[in-house]
């Protein structure tokens, strides 16, 4: 499984800035599996194994030969911390990866792909410092 760089919407080389009182963001990418009947989930996650983080979303993609492109989409409009610097990781995988009661990926799977975006969020429209993201000191013990 491979992301196509090109397609990665807003980029992830750029932090983002989320402003306003309702944050709010949209994120897309290409994607390109060998599913072999075995579909194709994605799983969108805030601070993703930081302290304070936690699953966001869910989608499935279905079933397709590698050569078929598949667009995956997430609009965020709720979940999102109020303030700060913050990390949205979407991971994509396939379903037999999945475990369905805790919202997370068993173990690591043989064919994963992931992006992680840092995003400011400010209600007043100002911007989190680039320091106050998570890092490593905001890691969680697995």
């Amino acid at each position: 499984m491979f992301v196509l760089d090109s397609s990665i919407a807003p980029s992830a080389l750029t932090p983002l800035s989320i402003k306003g009182p309702s944050p709010s963001v949209h994120l897309a990418l290409t994607a390109f599996a060998e599913d072999a009947g075995d579909e194709l989930m994605s799983a969108l996650y805030v601070d993703y194994k930081h302290q304070g983080g936690g699953f966001l979303l869910q989608h499935h993609h279905g079933t397709e030969a590698i050569e078929i492109p598949r667009l995956v989409e997430y609009e965020v409009t709720r979940g999102l911390p109020d303030e700060g610097c913050h990390t949205l990781t979407m991971m994509l995988f396939h379903e037999s990866a999945w475990d369905d009661a805790h919202f997370q990926v068993i173990g690591v799977p043989p064919d994963l792909a992931s992006v992680t975006w840092f995003v400011s969020i400010a209600a007043d429209g100002s911007s989190a410092p680039l320091a106050s993201c998570p890092d490593v000191s905001t890691e969680s013990p697995l």
